[in-house]
């Protein structure tokens, strides 16, 4: 007997040790033994010995091989008759000695007997060895157990290969039945029952009745077959069936167990034709009318295939034709053709719960007149309506709250009629290592069997497993690292977030605990939502009795907000419930390998690789909480996101196995899965517009200094509405000086330098802080495509292109920005001011695109730079030495007629430095950026030059 099934395991949580004296391995062992031979430990007993095997591998061990043992001994004998009187019926089956029936050796040594006793009337000379006759002596005295051991082992042997068999030719077993049915096996018929296997040569027949069996192969479902009256169905093995008479119809499961690719599921239609499908429902109807054959001959060989859903292949016997059928289709196969047709599925499957079905051609089946052998079978648990499956639904609303994981399993069993898979689970928590544990939770929406169950073993602290083919369910301690679950995004399904928006106007100011609010909230809502066991829910539970907390809100979405704000937690939705738990908490249960999609677009086919490792950098470095992006489809309060320490600044992928045409690869929780999804959503399209507010005043500014921000304000006023929301610094000594710029320009520039920013509101220009008006640094992408589609012979400079020129255009605003290329689009983590200035240069790129400067683009630089760059290059007009203070040498002095674009100097550095003398600076044989340079120097200042101005700052 190999690869026997593993042994239920039992959930433990034991109370604390008495006594606090431990156990030895060696007096551990003996409790284990007593415990699974007597069952007789006392409490105290069993709380050591659990308190040792927790701790102790070795004694675990040994306790989970003797359960093991137990479990396959009762599993094995599950089919054995072993009513009273076994022993008796076993030595009656035995030949006598010395019949023809009993094996040779016997034979021979009665014959032999008489011989040896006359031969030594007193017995064996003292000293004699002995011979041949004391060997058959050992014989006599050890063949009853020698027998009775061999036939056990063939008894055990008989009964696994009869219920399991080989993975190939394991016979079906019925798992749930209906109807009056009789099965015939090597000319001996006795009733057909729940759990019994279909072996080789089976034939099941109904009677007047019609005949529902679920057939099933390791706990796996094959298919489910309904018999018509007066129908008889063969058996080969799982997959082989043959409708010797009568109608059949089939629901064949595409996910049956199977031994290999190649295994499909044949019914044979009484040698007229064979149907072979994978997946899919079907009627096979060998007892044809008459009336449907055009020429009224015999119906024998003649068969109807009839498909309510997927499609079937038909082979015909009589013309070797093959048919492949589809749904809404029947075929009727003849010894002379096939022929294709539409049917009424809904009036075949009607007609097969009619007794008229097979009345066209009776057959009657020939059978001994034997007398069938009463089966004698074990009490089970009343068959269900439906056939049994983990997924089946539950309806609420289930009570489980204040009740123990025991209590619970009953309680679940009884709404689901008390199937005999629940009835083993709510056993196996009665038993010796079963502490009591109270549920905290109510179920107050439909949920899968599978999902209840894994909700009641997370609430205790366990986890719940229904066991791989052959094993059976069990509940257990919670294992290392996640638990199953269906993740998925953490969004809740369309109905689930309308639910949520049902009116609640009670303030809920009576409820004590988290646990309380929540119910009443689930309740409400009709969604079942589950707070988790921790900390955070005991603090609340305190600040709750203690403050009274009275929700505000009118729905129920609205205070549930209010809960997760005050609570600090936050809420997903994950295996068919709402979750409330700690971010991190939420995060670490919902931790899984991940794929993403990629558009082939991003990363390019074949697969660019320097698209590739970009974008691999890009997600290992994505942080929480990063709050200007939207993590889209979860349902998370972010303030909790924000107050979880746990998560604060946490890289969510330490590791991106891979990223190939199918998507990214990736492991992390609901949250890491939606900042990564929006990330390569934001990635997919291009960043919005910036609005270009200096567009908006495209005169020329009067050149000459500005000694107040109201001059320009009430300069532009004249052309569009200004709304300053802040106050601008007193300028002096003219620090800002403008020339050959427009009025808009001179706006923006004066605003940035300043530490302010402009932004487009109702057609009005809004001058407030920088967060205000360009937001936090976001993920922000700029399309190459209009570019491309300019110039397709450059799209490989493009890139290159815009990672040298913004940060040599706008070294202040580029200084620490990475700038990207992934799949033909410049990405980086910067506010909108930045974004505007890398659209403002896409369109400088696409101007020059119809000039000659457009073939040396790896020189190129806005012209506009190019002019600055041309200016200070020019020899200065001036000898000899200059002696002057620093603001006398900046606007009075030859350098200022020199100078044709616009200096602006950081306000408070120019406060600070503007009588600053400078005596004897030498400028003999310089240029104007030379002169410039040195001037700032004196002053401690760099010069930078900063889009189309000179920015003096430090």
């Amino acid at each position: 007997m190999s690869d026997a099934p593993t042994p239920p395991r039992l959930f433990s949580v034991g109370p604390p040790q008495p006594g606090g004296d431990d156990l030895t391995c060696e007096q551990a062992r003996r409790q284990i033994e007593r415990m699974i031979e007597e069952r007789d430990l006392k409490e105290v007993e069993r709380h050591l010995l659990l308190a040792h095997v927790r701790t102790c591998a070795g004694c675990k061990a040994e306790l989970e091989s003797f359960r093991r043992l137990e479990v396959r001994l009762k599993e094995s004998f599950a089919n054995l008759d072993t009513s009273p009187h076994f022993n008796e019926r076993l030595m009656a089956a035995l030949p006598a000695p010395g019949s023809s029936d009993s094996p040779e050796w016997s034979r021979a040594l009665k014959s032999a007997a008489p011989a040896k006793k006359s031969a030594h009337p007193q017995g064996p000379p003292s000293g004699a060895i002995v011979g041949v006759q004391g060997k058959r002596s050992l014989w006599r005295v050890y063949w009853l157990p020698i027998a009775m051991s061999a036939m056990i082992a063939v008894a055990l042997t008989a009964t696994f290969l009869r219920t399991r068999g080989t993975e190939s030719d394991a016979p079906p077993m019925v798992a749930n039945l209906t109807g009056d049915a009789r099965r015939t096996h090597a000319g001996i018929q006795s009733p057909l029952q729940r759990m019994d296997p279909l072996q080789n040569g089976d034939l099941v027949s109904s009677g007047s009745e019609p005949v529902n069996m679920t057939l099933t192969s390791g706990g796996q479902l094959i298919a489910s077959v309904l018999l018509a009256p007066d129908s008889q169905l063969a058996v080969s093995n799982r997959h082989q069936y043959r409708v010797v008479a009568g109608a059949a119809y089939f629901q064949v499961r595409k996910d049956r167990p199977k031994a290999s690719a190649a295994e499909y599921f044949e019914v044979d239609a009484a040698g007229a034709a064979n149907v072979r499908v994978t997946g899919t429902a079907f009627i096979v109807d060998v007892a044809v009318a008459p009336q449907l054959l055009r020429d009224q001959r015999p119906t024998s060989g003649v068969a109807m295939v009839c498909v309510e859903e997927g499609s079937v292949e038909v082979h015909s016997a009589a013309t070797r034709s093959k048919t492949q059928v589809v749904a809404g289709k029947e075929l009727l196969v003849t010894p002379t053709e096939t022929a294709l047709a539409d049917s009424d599925i809904k009036a075949r499957l009607s007609r097969l719960t009619q007794s008229s079905v097979s009345a066209a051609v009776p057959v009657k089946v020939e059978t001994p007149a034997v007398k069938p052998v009463p089966v004698e079978s074990p009490r089970l648990p009343p068959t269900p309506a439906v056939p049994f499956s983990w997924d089946m639904r539950v309806e609420a609303p289930l009570d489980l709250a204040g009740k123990t994981l025991a209590e619970g399993i009953e309680e679940l069993a009884d709404r689901l009629k008390r199937p005999p898979q629940l009835a083993a689970l709510a056993e196996q928590m009665r038993g010796p290592l079963v502490a009591r544990t109270e549920l905290s939770f109510s179920i107050h929406s439909d949920m899968p069997l599978r999902s209840v169950l894994a909700w009641m073993a997370r609430d205790v602290g366990g986890g719940f497993e229904t066991g791989a083919e052959g094993q059976k369910p069990f509940f257990t301690t919670a294992p290392k690292g996640n638990l199953e679950g269906a993740a998925g995004w953490g969004a809740p399904p369309e109905e689930i977030r309308k639910a949520l928006e049902r009116s609640m106007e009670e303030t809920l100011s009576e409820s004590r605990t988290l646990a309380e609010l929540v119910d009443r909230l689930s309740r409400r809502a009709g969604v079942t939502m589950i707070a988790a066991r921790g900390a955070a829910r005991d603090a609340f539970d305190r600040k709750l009795a203690e403050q009274r907390i009275a929700l505000s809100g009118q729905t129920v979405l609205q205070k549930l907000g209010e809960v997760l704000k005050e609570s600090q937690l936050g809420c997903a939705w994950y295996d068919h419930a709402l979750f409330i738990a700690p971010p991190s908490r939420i995060e670490a249960l919902t931790n899984v390998e991940r794929v993403v999609p990629l558009n082939s677009a991003l990363i390019g086919q074949p697969v660019n690789a320097a698209w590739v490792s970009d974008l691999k950098e890009l997600v290992r470095a994505l942080r929480y909480p990063a709050p200007a992006l939207p993590l889209r489809g979860v349902h998370l309060q972010l303030d909790a996101l924000h107050g979880d320490a746990s998560l604060a600044e946490a890289k969510i992928c330490a590791e991106v196995p891979s990223v190939d045409i199918g998507g990214l690869r990736f492991k992390s929780g609901v949250l890491g899965h939606a900042l990564v999804a929006s990330t390569l959503s934001e990635l997919g399209n291009e960043s919005p517009l910036v609005s270009e507010v200096a567009g908006l005043l495209s005169q020329p500014v009067t050149p000459g200094p500005v000694s107040d921000m109201g001059m320009l304000i009430s300069q532009a006023a004249n052309m569009v509405s200004i709304k300053p929301k802040v106050r601008f610094p007193a300028l002096s000594n003219q620090a800002f000086v403008f020339k050959g710029i427009s009025l808009g320009e001179a706006l923006e520039w004066s605003a940035w330098t300043s530490g302010f920013g402009l932004k487009l509101e109702q057609n009005s220009i809004v001058i407030s802080d920088l967060q205000d008006c360009y937001g936090p640094p976001s993920l922000q992408v700029v399309s190459l495509a209009p570019l491309v589609a300019r110039k397709p012979n450059l799209a490989a400079e493009f890139p290159e292109l815009f990672t040298r020129l913004l940060p040599q255009l706008y070294p202040t605003f580029y200084a620490d920005t990475r700038v990207r290329c992934i799949g033909g689009k410049l990405v980086f983590h910067g506010d909108r001011r930045q974004l505007q200035l890398a659209q403002r240069l896409r369109s400088d790129i696409e101007l020059a695109l119809d000039t000659p400067a457009a073939a040396k683009l790896d020189t190129w630089v806005p012209p506009y730079r190019q002019s600055i760059q041309a200016n200070l290059a020019e020899p200065f007009q001036g000898t000899g030495k200059l002696t002057r203070s620093f603001a006398g040498l900046l606007r009075q002095s030859e350098l200022k007629h020199q100078l044709r674009c616009t200096v602006l100097v950081d306000p408070v550095s120019m406060r600070e430095r503007a009588a600053d003398q400078i005596t004897d600076l030498d400028v003999s044989n310089s240029s104007v950026g030379k002169v410039l340079e040195a001037i700032a120097a004196k002053a401690r200042l760099k010069v930078i030059l900063e889009g189309d101005i000179i920015w003096l700052r430090p």
